[in-house]
């Protein structure tokens, strides 16, 4: 039987919680203008529209209790018996909540991860869709990366700078498919992002994570880009 039947309630609703931040962070992000080329820029200005969304969102008695925090290493975790690869990985934003229903209080904390790609057409040798597979879907299951260890989800959020969405995900899920793990599906067409849903399987604990991808579209200057 799978291990990610939401059973634990708490992080469903901590899922929620992060989910409606992201999309009011999303609202803000998207008003500005001057969208900077880089993707470590671009995720840098997100974080604020994060934390402003946060802010509001408290003020409403929602949200969570804190931010994100940005470019943090990835936290221990005591299946390991000594320092893992994985604590010197780097995902973009995280959350960290303490689970209450776990009942080993040291795997209590636990770490809802963001990762950012941007998505598009090739730029120069860097091919973008094919790097959002490599170097994102992949380190939610490579045991050095180990984004997300231990929980039952977490989401990648795509820039899209050019391209049709339709392509965009044939092209990601031709990539999938060659690491042998489930096709990206069910798109859903929100008023700010497109949302799609892929559960992953893996060698280590738990042996399933389910992915939210959100990708928003951009306005950029394609001929700026770096080579």
């Amino acid at each position: 039987m799978s291990l990610l039947l939401r059973k634990n309630k708490l992080w469903g609703r901590i899922e929620e919680a992060i989910l409606e931040v992201i999309e009011l962070a999303i609202d803000l992000f998207l008003s500005k203008r001057n969208f900077p080329i880089h993707e470590d820029d671009l995720n840098r200005k997100f974080y604020f529209c994060l934390v402003s969304a946060n802010y509001q969102l408290q003020k409403q008695n929602r949200g969570l209790e804190s931010p994100p925090f940005y470019e943090g290493n990835n936290q221990p975790s005591s299946d390991d018996v000594q320092r893992a690869s994985r604590e010197a990985k780097r995902p973009d934003f995280q959350w960290s909540i303490t689970d209450i229903s776990e009942p080993d209080p040291e795997k209590s904390s636990k770490q809802f991860v963001l990762e950012c790609k941007r998505l598009g057409k090739p730029v120069g040798t860097w091919i973008l869709n094919e790097n959002y597979v490599k170097h994102g879907i992949k380190r939610f299951i490579d045991k050095d990366h180990g984004y997300a260890h231990g929980v039952e989800s977490s989401a990648m959020l795509g820039y899209i700078q050019d391209m049709d969405v339709t392509n965009i995900l044939d092209a990601i899920n031709r990539e999938v498919k060659l690491m042998k793990q489930p096709l990206i599906n069910n798109q859903i067409n929100r008023s700010n992002h497109i949302q799609l849903s892929h559960r992953l399987s893996k060698s280590f604990p738990l042996n399933e994570i389910e992915v939210k991808h959100i990708w928003i579209e951009i306005p950029l200057n394609i001929e700026e880009l770096d080579q």
